[in-house]
């Protein structure tokens, strides 16, 4: 963060630009022959925040692995803002590459600055954990570090139908983010075992869902006796519904199938990871089940370690954005640790350790590494009881 810090002040000109140019290069001197970990991150632009996040939440990682006095240097981290344009990040990428003291690359972070990368990614490539939700094409070493929406899918359309919930409606928004995880559900249905006999969208802006609901389960049956408030449970073939929308629509659509009497069980995905929507939405969604990435209602010592961390270094509450580089940051710099280093670039030998390390539990979820470049993740599930989200025991 200095170097970038420095770079950013010696744009400003004058004395001060030209001190804070004289103390970048000097800095850069020093760190030439350190292990470098790259975050590849827009700190400019729509997402900067973003960038930001999940780099404090690497630098924690590292600044906890130097107080725990680990064995020799652990990586420093390279800050370098590709400002979401997917031309920059390609450049910077192949830049950073050539040098032998990187490790690997944290982001790029959209979809598109990911295609950018993949084009330039070779065999002897630096391992890429890519953070974005769209889908990039499939290398070794170009690791889908972000949760997918099909991860989320396969592993919430798996919970219903080992619960018995085999025969869903499906709800969605017209817009990216339900357009992307309604194709999600579709491409993993017949994997889990259920079917999506009533698919419906709805306008993004909507708030009142009656014809959405209407169209679901059929306009006779919402005209009926059922359709008084707090009357019989409305008998429907489909046996759960799936919302794939964020928590500020989820909760309007909860409440309003609970108007209607529409008492089947609710899914979601990590979209609905947010206390708001159990404040709002009260015992419409509970019993409710969603995908999430990290959660503070995770129980377990690495997320509570993590959170103990980030307060030591910054004095506040961490994201699944910090959340994300805090594990990114961890699985760069421990597989850079296992073994003796050799005359071998700190790209090679990361792309032989991470798959030494098989399983790495982070805080956003369990990694599988096999041996030839690929993973895979296991995604946690909460549930809705009693106002609070709990973990749901795995299969």
């Amino acid at each position: 963060m200095g170097a970038f810090a420095l770079e950013r002040a010696s744009l400003g000109g004058g004395e001060s630009g030209e001190l804070a140019a004289r103390e970048r290069a000097w800095l850069e001197r020093i760190l030439f022959y350190r292990p470098k970990i790259v975050g590849l991150l827009p700190l400019s632009g729509r997402y900067a925040d973003i960038g930001f996040a999940v780099l404090s939440g690497a630098e924690v990682a590292l600044r906890q692995m130097r107080g725990q006095g680990a064995e020799g240097s652990p990586p420093v981290l390279i800050w370098t803002d590709t400002g979401g344009v997917p031309e920059r990040a390609r450049a910077a990428f192949q830049e950073a590459s050539l040098d032998p003291s990187v490790v690997g690359f944290i982001g790029p972070l959209t979809g598109e600055e990911g295609h950018s990368v993949s084009a330039a990614f070779a065999p002897e490539s630096p391992p890429v954990l890519y953070l974005g939700q769209k889908r990039i094409p499939q290398l070794p070493f170009l690791y889908r570090f972000g949760l997918s929406p099909r991860e989320e899918a396969l592993s919430v359309l798996s919970h219903l139908a080992r619960s018995g919930k085999d025969d869903l409606i499906l709800f969605f928004p017209e817009n990216g983010y339900g357009r992307g995880f309604a194709d999600a559900v579709d491409a993993t249905a017949a994997e889990a075992g259920v079917r999506v006999s009533s698919r419906v969208s709805y306008g993004q802006d909507t708030s009142d869902f009656s014809d959405a609901i209407r169209k679901a389960v059929g306009g006779a049956a919402l005209s009926g006796p059922s359709s008084s408030k707090g009357g019989e449970a409305m008998k429907l073939r489909q046996e759960a519904i799936v919302i794939a929308d964020r928590w500020e629509k989820a909760f309007l659509l909860a409440s309003q199938l609970r108007f209607y009497n529409v008492y089947l069980p609710l899914a979601g995905f990590s979209g609905w990871n947010d206390e708001e929507l159990v404040r709002k939405a009260g015992d419409a969604v509970n019993g409710s089940v969603f995908s999430v990435d990290y959660s503070a209602s995770v129980p377990g010592f690495p997320g509570e370690n993590f959170r103990k961390e980030y307060r030591d270094a910054l004095e506040g509450t961490p994201s699944r954005f910090e959340a994300t580089g805090y594990d990114a940051a961890l699985l760069l710099a421990e597989s850079y640790r296992l073994g003796e280093k050799d005359s071998r670039t700190a790209g090679e030998l990361a792309r032989e350790r991470i798959p030494l390390l098989g399983t790495f539990r982070g805080v956003t979820g369990m990694f599988q590494f096999g041996p030839e470049g690929g993973m895979r993740r296991k995604v946690s599930l909460l549930r809705v009881e009693l106002g609070t989200f709990v973990p749901v025991p795995g299969p």
